[in-house]
């Protein structure tokens, strides 16, 4: 079965979707092609839920010893997850057309584009997202290293092979900040807009494909109202964990204009603001509002490991913060830290150093 006849785009709508796997290698060992794509769409992808979508991760990365030829099918489904790393390791042993194209499309996911623009890639036996990507991927690589001519010709060459090369001309020619997004804007549609300086749209987050969120979230050269919008979204999809969301939070609050009042921008500021705040009380305080804001927005729980893994928690003993701490271990799923700080709260005051435990 070709990588055509299964689109994960297509298995999210229908459905509603960092540890090297246990699973066994065999995993799919003698599955064809259609039951692969009918178990797929039947996952959401990508996940709302942590301990799916790092199963499910872990699941598609197993190593393909007789998977008969999905592998691309895998490749496409972990990088509609936005499990990039996870796509990039298991695409870079590919041989086939459609392979090669998800390894250089997730090189560029993670910013590796030097490294993108070395695959060579072929295109005869590429259909779908791989075609698209074997022929705009070297159009982009011309384009960024200054030779226009050869840009226009790739272009040319694409159009001529049936691909869509409305939107990357638009912005390549700098005409990108106005006008409509596509539909769903994916690594390469923001890397041409990235060219003609076109980039810089707040409403790009709202439609980033998994993958593109993926790589805005690492971005520190995008809007930062446009990367925390972007992080957040892909906190709530497990795509990035806590600790990259508190690096957006503390990167990019700093530099948003007076204007952003968005909801992620004032969570940002909020969450940056918190290590400066001497008052534990107000600390507790805003730390409770901004898990009950990151609740709203599906992100509790990477707001719980951003603030695990700063400092914001210091004075744990305090009492007012004695109950936001145990939460917020609990929810970073440190089970130890909270049942620590639960049974240290049972323990009787000590008074004048007489201390009865």
């Amino acid at each position: 079965m070709e990588l055509a006849s299964f689109s994960p785009r297509a298995a999210a709508e229908r459905s509603g979707i960092a540890r090297e796997s246990a699973l066994p290698p065999d995993l799919w060992r003698g599955l064809e092609g259609s039951a692969l794509a009918r178990l797929l769409a039947q996952v959401p992808i990508p996940s709302r839920s942590p301990a799916l979508a790092g199963l499910l991760g872990r699941a598609l990365a197993t190593k393909p010893e007789g998977a008969r030829g999905e592998t691309a099918m895998r490749i496409a489904a972990l990088e509609w997850a936005g499990q990039v790393n996870r796509a990039d390791r298991h695409a870079r042993t590919g041989r086939r057309a459609g392979a090669l194209a998800a390894y250089a499309l997730a090189l560029l996911a993670a910013g590796r584009n030097d490294e993108a623009c070395a695959v060579q890639l072929g295109t005869g036996q590429a259909d779908g997202a791989a075609k698209r990507a074997s022929f705009l991927i070297p159009a982009y690589c011309a384009a960024a290293s200054g030779d226009k001519d050869a840009a226009r010709n790739a272009l040319d060459i694409a159009r001529d092979s049936g691909v869509d090369v409305a939107f990357a001309a638009r912005a390549i020619a700098g005409q990108g900040a106005r006008g409509p997004l596509p539909r769903s804007v994916d690594v390469l549609d923001y890397l041409f807009l990235k060219l003609g300086q076109s980039a810089n749209r707040p409403d790009i987050a709202a439609k980033a494909g998994p993958e593109l969120l993926f790589l805005l979230a690492r971005d520190d050269e995008a809007l930062p109202e446009l990367r925390v919008a972007a992080a957040e979204r892909a906190a709530a999809l497990n795509i990035i964990d806590g600790e990259t969301l508190a690096t957006v939070y503390l990167d990019a609050a700093p530099r948003p204009p007076k204007s952003a009042q968005s909801p992620a921008a004032l969570r940002a500021k909020l969450f940056a603001s918190l290590e400066a705040q001497t008052s534990e009380k107000i600390r507790a305080e805003s730390i409770d509002a901004l898990l009950a804001s990151g609740k709203d927005a599906r992100i509790e729980i990477p707001m719980a490991q951003a603030m695990a893994q700063s400092n914001v928690l210091q004075d744990t003993q305090a009492a007012s913060f004695a109950e936001t701490s145990v939460r917020v271990a609990a929810l970073a799923g440190d089970d130890q830290t909270a049942w620590d700080l639960t049974e240290s709260g049972r323990r009787p005051a000590c008074a004048a150093g007489n201390c009865c435990w």
